[in-house]
Formats: structure tokens, sequence, C-alpha cells
């Protein structure tokens, strides 16, 4: 039931004033409950809402009555997937995902599932490279070229230690040497056994290069 007082209290006309479609708001009671509510002139007209939303859910009045539209009967029914929980396969994650994926956005391109997946190797290459040996290697190739970049001559500046004979090379003939032990299970055994691997500490396989200098000489040998 329109409210004419609280409708010139609140907006300074009644409703009565209004054309039939009109977009000014007016004041209404739900017949039900008595809840006061704001609505459009236009849409009163179009639905007759008499009902607030969830008097009109209760007993059906309404539209979109969850009692009419619910399980099978909504249009976004799905074989029961609305009404199924879905989470990430990934141990000790458990997000809630869709009932499309498997894995939630940070477990989807995760490890072997990733399109550069070799093998699990990547994370051995950055633990052989993080050795304290690998640091004095560095400051040895630095100290032999007396910290001078060896293709522009220039010195005082960031230098990069570059492999002549390429790292990963080096580390593919090592696991292939090394083919009994897995570079995921036994990962720690393989970064003991790299610091015996002396073509990984060679010094003469080393030379120092400037950041500009290193990237073009990876971008020639790609």
């Amino acid at each position: 039931m329109i409210n004419e007082r609280r409708t010139f209290e609140i907006f300074g006309y009644y409703s009565t004033d209004l054309a039939k479609f009109s977009n000014k708001k007016m004041v209404y009671n739900c017949d039900k409950c008595g809840i006061e509510k704001w609505i459009r002139k236009a849409d009163f007209s179009l639905g007759g809402h008499k009902f607030c939303h969830p008097c009109g859910n209760q007993d059906g009045r309404s539209g979109f009555a969850r009692n009419d539209y619910s399980g099978k009967k909504n249009g976004r029914y799905k074989n029961g997937y609305t009404l199924k929980f879905y989470y990430c396969q990934e141990p000790g994650c458990g997000k809630e995902v869709s009932c499309r994926s498997k894995y939630c956005v940070k477990h989807t391109m995760c490890g072997s599932r990733h399109p550069n997946w070799k093998g699990g190797i990547s994370e051995l290459h950055s633990r052989i490279r993080a050795l304290d040996l690998s640091i004095k290697w560095r400051k040895a190739v630095f100290h032999r070229y007396n910290c001078t970049c060896q293709n522009c001559g220039k010195h005082n500046i960031k230098l990069d230690a570059h492999h002549i004979k390429p790292f990963h090379m080096i580390l593919r003939e090592f696991l292939v040497f090394y083919s009994q032990f897995s570079p995921i299970e036994d990962k720690e055994i393989l970064i003991r056994l790299s610091e015996s691997w002396s073509e990984f500490w060679n010094i003469n396989n080393g030379i120092s290069l400037c950041e500009k200098c290193h990237n073009l000489e990876h971008r020639i040998r790609k």
C-alpha cells in the first residue's frame, strides 16, 4: 500500500501527482509485515509489488520466490553442480574451486602441470647456483679478468660471470652420469654430489661480462 504522507515528507510530492511510469520514487508499506520500502512509480505500475522481498519469498508471491525456483526448477541448475563444493586437489591447499577446475589459480600451472616442465630440474638448477662454491666461482672469474667486461672493456660497473659452456649443458651431463638418482626425490644427494663435480666450478669456463653484453651473448646464443 502506498504511503502518501511519508512520500510527501521524504520527497515533497504525492504519488498521485506523478505520471504512471515516472522514475521518481515513492514510499509503500508491505501488505503483510508493514515494513516501509521505497520504489519507483514505474516499477510499481508494471509489477505491482505489494510485498517486501522476505514476505514475497516466504509465500511464493515474488517473481523469484526461492520455494518455486530452487533445485531443478532453477534456470542455472546443472546436474546438481550448484549444490556441491569442490576443492583444490593440491595436497595441503584446500581452496574452494569451481566445478570445472581441479586446482586453484596458484596451483594450476605448478610443477608437472606447467607446459615448460622438464622433470623437476628447475629447483635443482637454482639450488646448485646458490651454493657457496658458486659464489666463490663468480668472484674468482671477476678477479681473473680484473673486474672488466671482456666484450666492451668497461670496468667499475656491475658484472656477470658468464658460462662459456652453458650451465644447463653441464647440469644435463651431471644428471646423465648420476642417472640412478631422481632430481625430485634425491635432490639433496645430487646437491652434495655437485660440490665434487669439477665442471661446475671450472674457472676456465667463466668470463666476466657487463649486463648489456651478457644479455646480448644469450640472445646470440639463442
